[in-house]
């Protein structure tokens, strides 16, 4: 994953500017929920706490939740740096009727938090490998989207 000396911000700035970015993120997210019966919700922020796309079967708050998962990854990692001064390859969180996996999605950006709500009769490994899996999914799309060479159309500001 990015360190934040190797980040490319401006890439993910120029991604979040995109005027069908959020589309495309929320369209990957639809499809992967459409596949699994104990995960209720996914929501991929932008380290900042923004929502970028969030997919749910709850009644959850997207922009509180975007803006949790990132807190608890970014206290996540402060606390590692703290502890051992490694990072941090994923966050989770025992609810007593689920678990939240929280994942910093590891393309070059290095904005973005992937973060999937199991509801309690969810296996925690299989909720793990799935938003594992789907964060390095999510992170090549957005490097094949990087890479293009006309690049993702962005609106005039």
């Amino acid at each position: 994953m990015p360190t934040r000396s190797t980040a490319d911000v401006a890439a993910g700035r120029r991604l979040l500017a995109a005027p069908d970015f959020r589309g495309r993120c929320e369209k990957r997210l639809n499809h992967a929920l459409s596949g699994q019966s104990d995960i209720d919700l996914l929501c991929l922020a932008s380290v900042d706490g923004r929502a970028i796309a969030c997919v749910q079967r709850t009644g959850a708050n997207p922009a509180r939740v975007a803006a949790m998962t990132a807190t608890l990854m970014s206290v996540s990692e402060s606390l590692s740096r703290e502890l051992d001064g490694s990072g941090v390859e994923h966050a989770l969180l025992s609810l007593r009727h689920g678990v939240v996996v929280s994942r910093r999605l590891g393309d070059r950006t290095g904005i973005f938090t992937l973060s999937a709500l199991g509801r309690g009769t969810t296996n925690l490994a299989l909720a793990l490998r799935f938003t594992l899996d789907l964060a390095d999914s999510l992170a090549a799309d957005i490097e094949a989207l990087i890479a293009m060479p006309a690049g993702i159309q962005v609106s005039p500001a």
